[in-house]
């Protein structure tokens, strides 16, 4: 009888787990005003794990899994669904039940109210956009569109967001009592956004709301007499208060302070506390405790942070990760494979190739500071490569036919679309079809496909399409690519494409071609040229210069580097990028933009 008693109760706890288990991806949540699925992770400490996990569902394993179609209101979950996106997780829709007195609500005011969200996986963004519910809805009743109107929207530029963020949204002033708040996440490279509903009471209020309570205190350098600290800036804060060992020692305006004169191989403890231009104040952070180190001890530079993969292909695995400090600056980071050194980087994400299929893989991540010290190791992350899934076996022209549903992680690729060969320059995501997406190059025409014409070589403006794997003997041979005809100089090897070799030169536009047209509607700008040397890039004609307000230089996975603002001539050092491939978004004062691939 003892063995089934203990036994039971085990199971019961396996079939509350295994739902969360299956579902481990989480990626975003509103921390402040705690959402409702965050406020039932907080709950299984006060609650206990099964009191919490029969009031909110596999939320309380993972408040960041709420993931569902963007596009709302037109789109996204569907009404009575709302709370859980569609039982995002493992069909869980506990979080949609809905009374005036089931979840425990946060108090605020009405007037500027801050949403601060957290994140454990970085997507480029969009934008968020808050909801609430309207006077007079009834909390009895499941979640609908029709209970909520839009009170706030903040845009952002296509990167991945920061943690602690404050989001300043104004809540109506006709608003008193119980209501949910609908925060939504847009990711802008994918057809999906994150939703969190936030069950608040509101009072009557100044409009002025206290400011959240600083957070990512951490360490960044250390040495025998001294320690230097960092946390994350808030938008809303005029100046930050420092406490060492509870006595208040300075105020700064900036989110990091080095702190001299300390004793050798002593612990002190650090908070944090900061103030708004009213004049109100927030609470104190989490305390951080740092140590000096022993005298003659150098400083080791901080372990990486947030270690987490972005793509994981049948045999690559993209790498990301937070940056580490040290006094001296960081000199480059190593990349540990099963414990094993496989590679260096300077760059915040690292792809790592030539893996096999269907096999896990440990990786971490130390810094190497500019004085040689190592770091301590970041989080160990854990990824299984995919299973090899072939196409559907057809090639046309040499080419297997193009499969949406793979990715093309090897450079050169060539598949067969839409009655052309195309290649990929870079990594190629599922879904990012060529012809609409510039990861793919069209190469030639093919007519063996189903419904291509037969018949002679397409030409553009008079000239044939020029073809990488041709050689062209005769000078004066006149190609067309990328929207130019380009003429020969001599003879051109096979693989000289016009635009990155000196034997071709530009004999005129040419708009006849895929994409060109388009292209033609915004020449004006397009005629702008990127001059990269080893250390300067330039834009030609300088007459640019005063029309543009800002450029930024992104790699082929996503993540922008560097941001020049106002940039002008000679003032754009790439000292720093790698050999390789880059994109630069150019951002014009009228508000279009237009984007460039560059190869230093």
């Amino acid at each position: 009888m003892m063995t089934r008693k203990i036994f039971f109760p085990v199971l019961l706890m396996l079939a509350m787990l295994v739902p969360s288990l299956i579902h481990l991806s989480a990626h975003g949540y509103v921390m402040s005003p705690a959402s409702r699925g965050y406020q039932g992770s907080l709950d299984k400490a006060t609650l206990g794990y099964s009191v919490a996990f029969g009031k909110y569902g596999s939320v309380i394993n993972e408040p960041g899994s709420l993931e569902a179609p963007k596009g709302f209101p037109a789109l996204g979950p569907a009404d009575g669904k709302i709370a859980s996106a569609n039982g995002s997780i493992g069909g869980d829709t506990t979080l949609d039940l809905q009374t005036a007195d089931r979840w425990k609500k946060t108090n605020i005011t009405t007037g500027v109210n801050a949403f601060i969200w957290k994140y454990s996986a970085y997507h480029a963004t969009a934008k968020w956009h808050y909801y609430m519910t309207k006077q007079g809805w009834n909390p009895n009743q499941p979640l609908s569109r029709q209970d909520l109107e839009l009170i706030g929207t903040v845009t952002h530029n296509g990167t991945p967001p920061q943690d602690n963020v404050s989001h300043q949204i104004t809540v109506p002033a006709n608003r008193t009592g119980y209501h949910i708040i609908l925060a939504v996440w847009d990711v802008a490279d994918t057809t999906n956004a994150f939703y969190n509903v936030i069950d608040v009471n509101v009072t009557s209020g100044t409009g002025v709301s206290a400011l959240a309570t600083p957070t990512g205190l951490a360490q960044v350098g250390v040495t025998s007499s001294s320690a230097k600290i960092s946390w994350n800036l808030q938008s809303d804060a005029v100046s930050y208060t420092i406490f060492r060992n509870g006595q208040n020692i300075q105020q700064v305006s900036t989110a990091t302070f080095q702190d001299t004169g300390l004793t050798a191989n002593t612990v002190y403890t650090y908070e944090i506390q900061a103030r708004g231009s009213s004049g109100l104040t927030s609470g104190k952070s989490l305390p951080l405790n740092v140590k000096t180190n022993s005298e003659g001890t150098p400083e080791k530079p901080t372990a990486p942070s947030n270690l987490h993969s972005m793509a994981v292909t049948e045999n690559s695995v993209s790498l990301m990760r937070m940056a580490s400090a040290h006094s001296l600056g960081i000199k480059n980071y190593q990349i540990f494979e099963n414990g094993i050194k496989v590679g260096e980087t300077m760059q915040t994400s690292f792809l790592r190739t030539g893996l096999a299929q269907d096999t896990e893989y440990q990786y971490t991540i130390k810094s190497v500071a500019v004085n040689d010290q190592l770091s301590d190791a970041s989080n160990e992350l854990k990824v299984r490569t995919k299973k090899v899934t072939s196409g559907n076996g057809q090639t046309y022209c040499g080419a297997e036919q193009y499969n949406a549903a793979n990715a093309y992680p090897a450079t050169g690729t060539k598949v067969f679309y839409s009655c052309k060969i195309w290649k990929n320059k870079w990594y190629a995501n599922p879904g990012e079809l060529p012809g609409t997406n510039m990861v793919w190059e069209e190469i030639s025409t093919c007519t063996e496909g189903p419904g291509c014409e037969s018949g002679g070589s397409v030409t553009y403006c008079g000239a044939q399409e020029y073809n990488p794997v041709k050689t062209y003997p005769t000078a004066g041979t006149k190609v067309f690519h990328a929207c130019k005809i380009w003429e020969n100089k001599w003879y051109a090897n096979p693989g000289e494409t016009p635009g990155s070799n000196t034997v071709w030169k530009i004999v005129s536009d040419c708009n006849e071609g895929q994409n060109c047209k388009t292209s033609a509607l915004i020449n004006k700008e397009n005629n702008l040229s990127v001059i990269v040397s080893a250390h300067m890039m330039n834009f030609a004609p300088e007459s640019h210069y005063d029309k543009i307000s800002r450029a930024d230089v992104i790699t082929p996975q996503g993540v922008q580097i560097i941001t020049f603002m106002n940039p002008g001539k000679d003032n754009m050092n790439i000292s720093r990028l790698q050999p390789g491939i880059y994109f630069v978004k150019i951002q014009y004062k009228g508000g279009k933009s237009i984007t460039k691939t560059i190869r230093k």
